[in-house]
């Protein structure tokens, strides 16, 4: 993702969103997913809405994501509320 990022030539700023792919995570481990947000965050200095990764939990798998600001620290953490297609079968959490 940062050599798409280094590629556009796009100069971000602080105040900034990049908004990440859904399943940009893939089935990465949470930590995996999570750390490489930060660093794009912190490597591009601005917010990031990490598009969505499949997190495992005791009730099955879950399309979820995280939020985070320019120094990589986590705003906030999500999951999608309203599965469609091919995502039906993959969560089983609500």
């Amino acid at each position: 993702m940062m050599r798409l990022v280094e590629r556009s030539n796009l100069a971000l700023e602080p105040e900034d969103v990049l908004v990440l792919p859904e399943q940009v995570g893939g089935h990465a481990s949470e930590r995996d997913y999570v750390d490489d947000v930060a660093w794009l965050a912190r490597s591009c200095g601005c917010h990031v809405v990490g598009g969505s990764h499949i997190r495992e939990t005791d009730q099955g798998l879950v399309n979820c994501g995280v939020v985070t600001d320019g120094s990589g620290s986590i705003l906030a953490e999500y999951e999608k509320a309203n599965p469609y297609g091919p995502e039906l079968e993959v969560e089983a959490c609500h």
